[in-house]
């Protein structure tokens, strides 16, 4: 089994795809067990369908305000049985492969503390590509395929922090790639990123052509107004980074100060949840207040006999709360 496993890690919709498509052309092997494709992404998302699966539920769990999730999380037991079922799922894919294999996963920005812990078990070394794009194509491009169900700030929050996870988990120790840059010149583009990863691949102007296709090229077409001042700063920053001639510890110390302001932050990540939060504290002071109400006339409360008004009312409240939350 090859020690080294390439993970393109990024955003999502930031031309991940385009970069999987691109090694597999290099006959770098990929999941046998892929998403199928769709209008969004004809061409495939080079996704391991089961580690989604696994990942998309654990994050369910998380909802609405999962990110960013706390590093505590990722000791309890639903993160240790993550981290063993895709372990294991990794495992198989990599006996199954011939030589160099490439995994592609946006969630892995949102849970790179499992990721990282499943490397070392396995004792392979990651070698990291991340795909950048202009954060307002990529605002644009999702509000296309949701239809405007997610609000511009959250898309902003979005963007920022899988983007400075990225560089963040990964000591900056990666390759950048940005998607604007593979219809300017896709030959140097894919040099560039061979030369990186250690690959020996000739291939023709023809093929890198029939690869990236011109028309995705949405990229400085975009009409989206950056709203947030964080994503405006950040994206300044990492526009110059390109391929890896940059000065990792450099960049790795202006990432832990983003990092943190992440966390400043963690209520501006979902607003469209606010007021939810604001109407469950309202119901558990109302219900505190009903129990105090309670005890002082000795009726039943929770725990101690489950009839009368006041289960009743906490059967409605737990109701109610799950919807909210």
């Amino acid at each position: 089994m090859n020690k080294k496993i390439i993970v393109v890690i990024g955003p999502g919709r930031s031309g991940t795809s385009l970069i999987m498509q691109f090694l597999a052309s290099c006959n770098i092997s990929t999941t046998t067990r892929q998403i199928e494709s769709n209008n969004s992404n004809p061409k495939g998302f080079w996704e391991d369908r089961e580690i989604v699966n696994l990942e998309r539920e654990f994050l369910e769990k998380k909802k609405p305000a999962h990110l960013p999730i706390p590093v505590e999380d990722f000791e309890r037991e639903d993160a240790l049985c993550l981290k063993s079922r895709i372990k294991e799922i990794l495992l198989k894919s990599l006996d199954n492969s011939a030589g160099l294999f490439a995994i592609k996963d946006p969630k892995i920005t949102l849970l790179f503390p499992i990721w990282k812990k499943i490397f070392y078990e396995c004792g392979l070394e990651p070698v990291y590509i991340f795909a950048c794009r202009n954060p307002g194509a990529f605002i644009d491009s999702n509000i296309k395929i949701l239809e405007d169900k997610v609000a511009q700030e959250v898309l902003e929050w979005a963007w920022y922090y899988r983007t400075v996870s990225s560089f963040y988990f990964t000591d900056s120790e990666l390759f950048v790639v940005h998607y604007e840059d593979w219809f300017v010149d896709p030959q140097k583009q894919a040099a560039l990123l061979l030369d990186y990863i250690g690959v020996d691949c000739q291939l023709g102007e023809l093929d890198i052509f029939n690869t990236v296709d011109k028309s995705l090229n949405r990229s400085t077409t975009n009409n989206i107004v950056l709203i947030n001042s964080c994503v405006r700063k950040s994206y300044s920053f990492i526009s110059r980074l390109k391929g890896s001639n940059f000065v990792s510890h450099e960049v790795q110390k202006e990432m832990g100060g983003w990092w943190n302001d992440i966390w400043d932050h963690i209520n501006w990540l979902y607003p469209e949840f606010r007021w939810r939060n604001r109407r469950i504290n309202e119901l558990e002071k109302s219900i505190e207040l009903l129990r105090m109400e309670l005890i002082k006339t000795k009726e039943p409360v929770p725990g101690e006999k489950k009839a009368g008004f006041f289960w009743k009312g906490r059967r409605i409240y737990q109701k109610v709360k799950k919807i909210f939350i």
